[in-house]
């Protein structure tokens, strides 16, 4: 009997140093299972912040947001007629807040869209927001010839390349002109009309008009030396050169110079702070301005080689990216193209063999601004429709 339960008390032993022995394996094979985890990088979306998110993502790779349509965040009810789409696709163009990396939607006009709210997509949270509620439009005043709502407040427009943000001590969303006002469209303005964040509000007719307003006038930022630089779109209209501190532009161009008839609705513009030019390109030409010059101060037009699919675009992505020292144009698909601008040479940039995602493709009247580069995320911004997802893609 006592050899029985010496037997049977070393078999519980047995069973038990088993248990205990899977159990150990099973739980450093866990935490060896997690070391792997955290050595790769997660693509998995987070929430409340986008820092884990964007630094994981591989260089030369497209990411499409999951759920970042601004469709998502429109009124409940359509603002005098017409269609939220035209919120980007009529004409419409963006803008980026470099302080608080946001990407600035503001569109719309004609008889495609009334309202005058402002979006902006944040890559802090990777969401749309809707900043301010649109003005209540009366439907039966057809034309807003003042470029005012009721409210006093601008009235919805063609937004072409006409906005920008500009940075601190500025702080401002700002549209110098615009056209095509809602709902005739046959009116455009030169009123500098500016988006205050912190109060969020409109500060109306904020610097003097600009000369250079024209239908489709492209405007840059100089960061190097914080002006403003604008040209007519359309008509006798050169370029121009805004001052915040005085509040005052100054126009670079004779009168009946013919300087703005080398421009159309087609180009987006931009400026390479280094090599001090201000390019235009787009609709088969590609003007450029030095602005190293002071007084009259026209386009250039110049050639230049590798592929020409931006040149003959329409109103395609053009943005100079400090963390290249290039200018970085997209005007669909998955392909890049830098320009240098020392050679005046165009190279097609193709995502990385690991890319599996492509953008949706630009909508017929062309990007404008709303392709941009955060400095401070090392990442492009892209959307191309309200209905669209943003895309990003981390260039260094």
């Amino acid at each position: 009997m006592r050899k029985m339960r010496i037997e049977s008390d070393l078999g519980a032993i047995k069973r038990l140093s088993f248990i205990v022995f899977i159990l150990v394996n099973f739980v450093f094979s866990g935490f060896s299972e997690a070391r792997k985890l955290q050595s790769a990088p997660t693509r998995i979306e987070v929430r409340g912040s986008s820092g884990a998110l964007i630094d994981s993502l591989v260089v030369g790779e497209w990411y499409e947001v999951p759920n970042s349509n601004l469709a998502s965040v429109v009124p409940s009810t359509l603002v005098g007629g017409g269609r939220y789409s035209a919120i980007m696709d009529a004409w419409s163009g963006g803008a980026f807040d470099t302080q608080r990396d946001r990407l600035i939607v503001w569109g719309g006009g004609h008889g495609d869209y009334a309202g005058n709210e402002i979006y902006v997509f944040d890559l802090n949270t990777l969401k749309w927001t809707r900043l301010n509620e649109p003005s209540v439009v009366d439907p039966n005043i057809f034309e807003f010839t003042s470029g005012y709502y009721a409210d006093g407040l601008p009235v919805a427009r063609h937004t072409y390349n006409s906005i920008q943000y500009v940075p601190s001590p500025v702080d401002r969303f700002c549209t110098f002109g615009g056209d095509g006002f809602w709902k005739s469209g046959q009116y455009g303005g030169k009123f500098v009309d500016c988006f205050n964040f912190s109060t969020n509000k409109w500060e109306t007719k904020k610097y003097d008009a600009t000369p250079s307003a024209s239908i489709g006038a492209t405007t840059a930022f100089d960061s190097a030396t914080g002006v403003m630089y604008q040209h007519g779109g359309s008509g006798n209209t050169g370029l121009s050169s805004l001052n915040f501190s005085t509040g005052k532009w100054s126009q670079q161009w004779e009168p009946y110079s013919n300087a703005g008839n080398l421009y159309g609705y087609y180009r987006t513009a931009e400026i390479d702070p280094i090599n001090r030019k201000m390019i235009s390109v787009g609709s088969g030409t590609m003007l450029v301005h030095d602005i190293s010059k002071s007084g009259p101060n026209y386009a250039v037009t110049v050639s230049t080689s590798g592929p020409q699919d931006i040149l003959n675009a329409s109103n395609p992505g053009l943005v100079y990216v400090s963390d290249l020292k290039k200018m970085v144009a997209w005007r669909g698909g998955g392909n890049l193209y830098h320009l240098d601008l020392a050679t005046m040479a165009w190279v097609s940039v193709p995502p990385v063999p690991t890319n599996k995602v492509v953008p949706s493709t630009a909508t017929g009247t062309g990007i404008f601004g709303r392709f941009r580069y955060s400095p401070n995320k090392k990442v492009l911004v892209l959307v191309s429709s309200i209905y669209s997802n943003v895309f990003l893609m981390k260039v260094k």
